[in-house]
Formats: C-alpha cells, sequence, structure tokens
C-alpha cells in the first residue's frame, strides 16, 4: 500500500519521519488483532528548479536514503511531496477484513508553529527508493528541502523510477484524498491520521482485495 502526503495549496514545508502504522482487522472467526508496522520504503519528491547559474533541476533530485521526509512548499511555492509504502499483505493473514487505520508521524521541522492540513492519496503505480551513497543526509545539507540527484530507479518528481519508468502526470500519480486530514500544529510534535475520523484507508484496502 502506497501512499503520497501533502498539503497543497498551504504554503508550508514540513519535515516528519514515520513512527507508526496502525491497523486493526479481524480473521477466522471475528478474532479482532492490531498489526503495527513501519514504512517498507519511504521517499520525498521535488518540484521546480534553482535560481541559481546554472540552475539545478530539483525534479530529478530524491532522497530515499534520508531519514526524513518532507511535504508542503518551499518559500518559492515548489511542492515537496512525501512518498511512503507499507507491506500490508505480508503483516496480516489472507482473508483479513481490515477495520480502522492510523498513521503516525513525528514532526521535527516546520516553519512558524501555525496548525496546518495535510491530505493522504493512494499512489496507483509502483515507484523507487535508493540507498546510495550520494544520497545519504539529502534530507539534512542545505535545510534538506532540495534532496540529491536521483540514480536509476529512484523516485523523482518526473519518473515513478528514474530513467525506467515515467509517472503518467508528473508530481505523481494519485487518487483522491482520503476522508480525513492529517493535522500538524509546530514540530517536534507528533501528528496522527485516523480513518476512524472519516478517512478511507480501510476502504482502499477493501478495495484492493485485502478485505
Amino acid at each position: 500500500m502506497s501512499r503520497a502526503i501533502s498539503n497543497l495549496p498551504n504554503p508550508c514545508l514540513l519535515r516528519m519521519s514515520c513512527l507508526a502504522f496502525i491497523l486493526i482487522f479481524t480473521f477466522a472467526d471475528a478474532i479482532a488483532a492490531v498489526a503495527i508496522m513501519s514504512p517498507e520504503k519511504d521517499n520525498t519528491i521535488y518540484e521546480g528548479q534553482s535560481g541559481g547559474t546554472p540552475p539545478e533541476n530539483y525534479e530529478v533530485n530524491t532522497c530515499g536514503a534520508g531519514a526524513n521526509i518532507f511535504s508542503g512548499e518551499t518559500d518559492d511555492f515548489f511542492a515537496r511531496r512525501a512518498l511512503i509504502k507499507f507491506d500490508v499483505a505480508t503483516n496480516i493473514p489472507t482473508g483479513s477484513t481490515i477495520n480502522s487505520v492510523v498513521l503516525t508521524l513525528e514532526v521535527n521541522r516546520e516553519r512558524d508553529g501555525a496548525a496546518r492540513t495535510y491530505t493522504i492519496h493512494p499512489i496507483s503505480k509502483d515507484w523507487g527508493e535508493s540507498a546510495v551513497e550520494n544520497e545519504v543526509n539529502c534530507d539534512l545539507v542545505a535545510g534538506g528541502g532540495k534532496g540529491a540527484p536521483a540514480n536509476a530507479g529512484d523516485a523523482t518528481w518526473l519518473n515513478a523510477k528514474f530513467q525506467q519508468i515515467g509517472w503518467d502526470t508528473v508530481g505523481g500519480d494519485f487518487g483522491s484524498a482520503s476522508g480525513s486530514s492529517l493535522i500538524a500544529n509546530g514540530q517536534n510534535v507528533t501528528a496522527t491520521w485516523d480513518s476512524a475520523g472519516g478517512g478511507n484507508g480501510a476502504d482502499d484496502h477493501r478495495r484492493s482485495g485485502l478485505g
């Protein structure tokens, strides 16, 4: 299951890391259980170019090896989108029904402490995450909001997998936003998205055949 996090059109760049993804489900004889998992992979894709000479093209940058992901807009109104994928199928028994979903993120950098709303979208195409050396600390250098040059197979603004597979739509192939939103209020805090609050994460799983 892949998801993208965005807060457009609400300018602010948020740096965060994923703490937990929790599924509450039922399986044989209606036995209830809870599965807690970390992302199988995560990444950030970057829109725009720098104003330098020559300009740096952020749209072929990535940050799969970084410890953090970014979502929001820069001061120049270029988008940053966080991509997260969880391996749900191997973490719950076949035939289970997913009843609710909770995603918890740690916000460790934010512009001004104001509360902002972020939405979560399903991603329809598989995308890449690299861990090669030139991307290490790509989430920290120069504020982390521009990433590092992508390697073959990385997700970028233009490609699901750099030099291999393009997005059908630049900036990622996303579905409609989930019904509930994730509220980020300051930094060094946790932010939680809960399908019980109106999100359709559980329904997304049922449509995918996991429920």
